[in-house]
């Protein structure tokens, strides 16, 4: 219960704050706080790489397929899907472009091919 809960307040955090610092883990274990954009698209919390692949933070929660936001200084795990479904991707674009339609240049570098290819779903951990 205690982990729905959290999901749902990390759900709520994602949609309404513009940056969010997701935590990755590299292979010697050791953890990476990135500062980076995220949405909620028909209730499911989306993250994107604006490098594209060559995100660092990107390549690890890809690869390990789990990570964490931090929520005023609490750790909340989660696991990591690639999104492939262009109906889907298309959501993601439009709560983006919602979202962060203010940030101009940089919210194009979030519409790019390259970055919606590095679409990721976030789900609750499971323990």
């Amino acid at each position: 219960m205690m982990e729905a809960m959290a999901f749902d307040t990390l759900t709520t955090h994602l949609a309404d704050d513009d940056e969010v610092t997701i935590v990755t883990s590299r292979t010697d274990g050791s953890r990476v706080p990135t500062v980076i954009w995220a949405v909620v698209a028909d209730g499911v919390p989306y993250v994107r790489s604006v490098n594209a692949e060559h995100g660092h933070w990107y390549r690890r929660a890809s690869s390990s397929g789990t990570g964490a936001f931090q929520i005023d200084g609490t750790d909340v795990g989660v696991a990591f899907s690639q999104v492939e479904d262009d109906t889907v991707i298309a959501a993601v674009d439009a709560a983006y472009s919602a979202k962060y339609a203010r940030y101009g240049d940089d919210l194009a570098a979030m519409l790019t091919d390259d970055s919606r290819a590095c679409t990721l779903a976030v789900h609750a951990a499971v323990l």
